[in-house]
């Protein structure tokens, strides 16, 4: 019986989150993962052991040593105080270390997921909120012991170590304040993008940190033992081995590591800071002396830059050696490089000489994406295109249905390109190889061409155009690299590539008046975006000190050195004045002799938001650029499609909305199609002599009538028109809204196609036959068992629709 009950608790699992984007998917996408085992490690003597004991001692030894040893002694870094880009201030640190409540520590266990729990024999948090009443004292005297006093219980600080730990969404603290622009890793509201962006420009130890920013002593006495008195155990091959103690070190998966290693990291950076600003001899790289810059830094990934001099480089070899001796990090010689523009052959060797890195060459690989002095080409997007197709082959054995593969592609296969499509603007070649790997992936499995049922233009329209929702890649690029035009258009302070682009690209100039044909090639393919991203910005007109009179499109029609080239000679208005130079008062005050072209501006004038600054708007409910409102903005205007009504709803299988959007668009491969080719057109389901066109099966077919009837009679499901188009037509007006009823029509609808094409195929191609009577027997048990595990609040309408499916009233309700 319990095989049994676990057997139709896992099937209706499936039913509720199969094909979907849902943990239960997933698990089954990664179920082969899971079997990976670790049978043989090479240890420091390069002796390979096999043995499991050995094995398993060996990890364990080489973490005792790597958190074990002594503690490292403290250095006193006061004297880079000077150069901090901020100090915590009275105020952040009496917010920071606050006496924690008991409400607060209630309402984080309760946030926690309820089957999760802290370890393989810890209790989850569903016993916790189920006994609260018992335990919630003694858990709340434990918390506070530890912020009250500084005493951790051994049971609560206690890791596994796994081979790739992640804790996605750690806590966060005041970084952005406190970390330099430079750092862009785990500090919220940065990107990684800036830090590509910028090298591609300038190309065409916790406890040392101690009193560093101004952190109160209880506070890093917090930090202290959350570290110095962990203890851990090694996860390997499903089982637990060995528990030792931690005196020092950063640990991948616990959710402070990211924070402190990015503060550890910002003290690299005020050691470059106050050496280079107190050393006069010190040689910048090009176009990096006005803002200082020469690290870039993305969690340990580094990048230093400076004139190739001995001296420069001698400079930051020195910083990097104090630094090693601060926090115990040094450079891994075996994966850094030294690149040089046009240094002598001589200069180059002795550089080389003083850091022991190799030299490098172009491309070279930064934060996964080529660095390039040139052209972006398709040999530089290889490793994109490779990542591609080898995560669809580790899928092709799945035999995933057809909105199973949808969903991977949306939220799998489409994020792999995301990040390149955010740095680059991908060639145009690149991206149809990219959309050849989907479609193939999409309608063949795997990567073999040809079958394609639904031109890839069609896939990719929204679904209330009569698509899959599945992106376009070349729009959602545009979408993704036009937010570093409008972080250049609103000034983002914090970002160092905007602050570059301000300083050397624009100087005291515009955006919509940069030549596109000067700078990298990436610079110039963003400034090609501007004619897109215009479509979706407001300008809002306040006191006239922002915006350009002639250069800034603030105007309904346009930048008005565009329409009227000659309006700064006809009018004495400077061609870079500001256009507060004709307002006054808040009032457009123009000069009263002018062209009668300049006429034409004055009757189309914006108003004008006195005692406000010129601001810039994106036109969505936030005011604030977003790549999802983005690509609305920038996708070819297409007409929505009134059956798209069909696929809302709670009650829908995903692979049977899948069908039936086949089904709609007259894709399905009926014997009528001229690709099907077959020796016999006949029905396989009537018998009756009739060709099998797409109108017959749904629903002149006699066998798909009685299918009809037998469910209008139990559940007046009612389908007045024997032909498709009429049908569809009037079910996407008679069903349409939220109405619970309407919505398990609409489902039932999907359900009805979907079987019937399966029981056509089942005879075709294997042979077997149901009745009538048992594929709506079939259909109702599956709707019966969708609409029971939704989880609906209870309403008249849930009410109805239970009693019209004849499902008990026994349900867990949200």
């Amino acid at each position: 019986m319990e095989v049994n009950m676990l057997k139709q608790r896992a099937k209706l699992a499936w039913l509720k989150g199969g094909d979907n984007c849902s943990k239960i998917f997933f698990r089954k996408i990664n179920a082969r993962r899971a079997s990976q085992r670790v049978y043989q490690i090479q240890n420091d003597d390069g002796h390979i052991l096999t043995d499991y004991n050995a094995v398993t001692g060996e990890f364990v030894n080489y973490f005792k040593k790597l958190f074990g040893g002594s503690l490292r002694q403290s250095k006193n870094l006061e004297h880079l105080q000077p150069f901090a880009r901020n100090l915590i201030s009275e105020e952040e640190a009496t917010q920071i270390t606050a006496p924690v409540q008991r409400q607060e520590i209630k309402e984080a266990l309760f946030d926690i997921n309820e089957d999760s729990a802290p370890g393989p024999d810890g209790f989850s948090s569903c016993f916790f909120k189920a006994t609260w009443a018992v335990v919630g004292e003694d858990v709340c005297h434990a918390v506070m012991e530890f912020f009250n006093h500084g005493r951790l219980l051994k049971q609560l600080n206690a890791t596994l170590i796994t081979l790739i730990p992640k804790v996605q969404m750690p806590t966060k603290l005041v970084l952005e304040k406190l970390i330099d622009n430079c750092q862009n890793a785990f500090v919220p509201g940065r990107s990684i993008a800036d830090n590509v962006l910028l090298a591609q420009e300038l190309l065409s130890g916790y406890n040392q940190k101690k009193y560093l920013l101004g952190a109160p002593s209880r506070f890093i006495v917090w930090v202290e033992q959350c570290i110095t008195t962990a203890s851990f155990s090694i996860s390997l091959n499903g089982a637990t081995h060995g528990f030792f103690t931690s005196t020092r070190g950063l640990r991948q998966g616990d959710p402070m590591s990211p924070y402190l290693f990015v503060l550890v990291m910002e003290s690299l950076h005020l050691l470059i800071k106050s050496t280079t600003q107190n050393d006069t001899n010190f040689q910048f790289h090009w176009r990096c002396k006005e803002l200082g810059i020469v690290n870039l830094c993305f969690a340990d990934d580094l990048l230093l830059f400076c004139k190739a001099d001995i001296h420069s480089a001698t400079v930051l070899h020195g910083i990097l050696q104090e630094f090693q001796r601060l926090a115990g990090l040094h450079a891994n010689a075996q994966k850094s490089q030294i690149l040089f523009s046009k240094a002598a052959l001589q200069v180059q060797h002795q550089i080389q000489s003083i850091f022991g890195f190799p030299q490098g060459t172009f491309p070279v690989r930064y934060l996964g994406v080529p660095l390039i002095t040139s052209k972006l080409s398709r040999a530089d997007c290889a490793p994109l295109i490779l990542k591609i197709e080898a995560r669809i082959a580790g899928w092709n054995q799945l035999k995933l249905t057809y909105a199973g593969r949808t969903q991977l592609i949306k939220s799998v296969l489409s994020s792999i390109h995301q990040y390149w499509c955010s740095v680059f603007i991908l060639p145009k070649g690149v991206i149809k190889t990219i959309e050849a790997k989907f479609r193939n992936f999409l309608w063949r499995g795997g990567t073999e061409s040809g079958g394609y049922k639904v031109a890839w233009e069609q896939v990719c329209k929204p679904t209330l155009h009569g698509g899959l929702g599945i992106r376009n890649i070349q729009t959602m690029n545009n979408a993704l690299m036009g937010k570093h035009l409008w972080q250049i258009l609103t000034k983002k302070h914090d970002s160092i590539w905007v602050s570059w682009i301000s300083r050397y690209k624009l100087r005291h100039g515009t955006l919509w008046a940069a030549n596109d044909k000067e700078g990298s090639w990436t610079w110039k393919k963003l400034l090609k975006l501007r004619h897109q991203l215009i479509k979706g910005i407001q300008f809002r007109v306040g006191d006239g000190t922002e915006f350009k009179l002639w250069l800034d499109p603030w105007h309904p029609a346009g930048a008005l050195i565009h329409r009227y080239p000659h309006g700064p000679l006809v009018t004495g208005i400077p061609l870079d004045s500001p256009l507060s130079t004709v307002i006054t008062e808040g009032n457009w005050n123009w000069p009263s002799e002018y062209h009668i072209d300049v006429n034409e501006i004055i009757t189309k004038l914006p108003a004008i938001h006195s005692g406000t600054n010129d601001t810039i708007i994106w036109n969505s409910s936030s005011g604030n650029y977003s790549a999802k409102d983005a690509y609305d903005v920038f996708s070819e205007v297409s007409n929505s499609v009134e059956w798209a009504s069909l696929f809302h709803g709670p009650f829908h299988t995903p692979r049977h909305k899948f069908i039936l959007w086949l089904a709609i668009l007259e894709r399905l491969s009926t014997l009528d199609k001229p690709w099907c080719n077959p020796t016999n057109q006949d029905c396989v389901l009537c018998n009756r002599n009739q060709i099998e066109t797409h109108n017959h099966l749904f629903f002149c077919c006699t066998y798909t009538k009685t299918i009809l009837q037998s469910l209008g009679s139990k559940l007046r499901f009612n389908w007045p028109y024997s032909d498709w188009n009429l049908g569809i037509k009037w079910a996407s007006r008679r069903w349409r809204g939220p109405h619970l009823i309407n919505a398990a029509n609409r489902a039932l609808l999907a359900a009805v196609i979907y079987y019937t094409w399966k029981e056509r195929n089942s005879r075709i191609f294997q042979g077997t036959s149901t009745s009538a009577e048992g594929v709506t027997k079939i259909i109702m048990e599956h709707m019966r068992s969708r609409i029971g595990i939704e989880e609906i609040r209870p309403s008249i309408q849930l009410i109805t629709l239970y009693r019209l499916w004849h499902i008990a009233w026994i349900h867990n309700t949200v």
